[in-house]
């Protein structure tokens, strides 16, 4: 007889499998799990979660390469929606959309920088659009890196060229 933590770790490997196989072969499997699979604990129907990953493919970003890079930083740096973005969470004072534990992640992510000194060397996720680099993961970081670092840092970041 099966455990119940084996059939959770095939049920998860099929889950990874599937979209996997919906996103293509050039996103970078950590592109994928930060972006989409952990969609899956959010998303109870598989089959909505297939549509949302081909709308979100073919019309909000239709990557065309992702390059892992480290990339300079500073407040104008990004796309106007994502300033738009950066100056209604007001430093992390604000949080618009809900986002859950989001006083203790940002307290995180400052601890880290003022015990250590440095940038989280974990990437961020970005598209590079026309008009600057689109935030898609790494909010908080990057919120705090702007507060730490207000003349700009060096940050990896995986980005995706439209």
């Amino acid at each position: 007889m099966k455990s119940f933590t084996s059939y959770l770790t095939e049920a998860r490997a099929g889950s990874w499998k599937v979209i996997r196989d919906l996103v293509p072969k050039h996103w970078p499997d950590y592109v994928v799990k930060d972006m989409l699979y952990r969609k899956l604990e959010d998303e109870a129907d598989l089959g909505t979660l297939k549509r949302e990953i081909n709308r979100m493919l073919t019309k909000e970003m239709p990557v065309k390469q992702w390059k892992l890079e480290t990339i300079d930083l500073t407040k104008d740096s990004f796309d106007k929606q994502t300033t738009n973005n950066l100056k209604r969470r007001a430093g992390g004072k604000k949080n618009p959309w809900g986002v859950p534990k989001d006083a203790e992640r940002h307290a995180a992510q400052s601890n880290i920088i003022k015990s250590t000194g440095k940038v989280s060397p974990e990437p961020i996720i970005v598209l590079q659009r026309k008009d600057g680099f689109e935030i898609l993961e790494g909010w908080h970081r990057t919120i705090q890196n702007l507060i730490a670092f207000p003349d700009g840092y060096k940050q990896r970041a995986w980005v995706g060229y439209l």
